[in-house]
């Protein structure tokens, strides 16, 4: 029993989202769509009016143009949110978040998880760490975000960072200081768009607006392993083919 809130801005790409979940998740489900076709909400204010109207107990925040991949995910992630310790669950992150706020740039082996990602026709695995199993972070990319209701309450998203930047790290970043914040392998997804958050205006206005609000615990981490920026590498990509193309 999943409530699945959404962020709606892109009709098609709605339609197609409640077909590949339909088809995936494998338990009772309840889509709740916070119209945003105008812009009247940031990210942070659309998922907490989400909140408020969800039945279920078991709570998803996910991207309009995100794709399921595996058959049942609904109850591997039901499993995993069912322990107390764990906060939230995403598809991507790090258990190192450096003094940029940035997940990413922090690179291997501190990144976690992977995503198959879309470029054009171009499809390929952003595989983050090499190992397939859940592991402990401290921050989490928002394509794909997972707690239970009670966290959500506990912890809102920050409605003040007012755009769509750094409300999913700020938000993890926050439970990880209470819980066990995961990145899963339990499933996979393909996230559609895969622009370059620089050319987005607002990027760094937010990212200068998250670092003064956390400025006395970055760099912060879960691992007595720093990052050494001198041997530092980055993810890989695995170009891969669709069987319907």
């Amino acid at each position: 029993m999943i409530s699945i809130i959404v962020c709606h801005r892109n009709p098609v790409l709605l339609e197609a989202l409640k077909k590949s979940v339909g088809s995936t998740i494998g338990v009772p489900h309840e889509f709740v769509v916070i119209n945003n076709l105008d812009n009247q909400y940031n990210i942070g204010q659309a998922y907490n009016k989400g909140v408020v109207g969800t039945k279920y107990n078991h709570l998803v925040f996910v991207h309009e143009d995100v794709e399921f991949l595996t058959k049942d995910w609904g109850s591997a992630l039901m499993d995993i949110l069912k322990q107390n310790r764990v906060g939230a669950v995403g598809m991507a992150g790090s258990n190192y978040l450096n003094e940029r706020g940035v997940w990413a740039e922090v690179g291997v082996p501190f990144v976690k998880g992977r995503v198959v990602h879309q470029d054009g026709k171009r499809l390929f695995v952003s595989t983050y760490s090499e190992e397939k199993r859940d592991e402990k972070v401290v921050a989490l990319d928002g394509c794909f975000l997972a707690c239970r209701k009670e966290v959500a309450q506990e912890i809102p998203f920050d409605e003040t960072l007012d755009g769509f930047h750094f409300y999913d790290v700020d938000w993890s970043l926050r439970i990880a200081q209470k819980y066990d914040v995961l990145v899963t392998q339990s499933f996979m997804i393909l996230h559609k768009s895969y622009g370059k958050k620089d050319e987005d205006p607002t990027y760094e206005r937010l990212r200068k607006k998250f670092l003064e609000k956390h400025s006395k615990i970055l760099p912060f981490t879960n691992q007595a392993l720093k990052p050494d920026y001198k041997n530092i590498h980055f993810y890989k990509e695995l170009e891969l083919r669709r069987k319907d193309n």
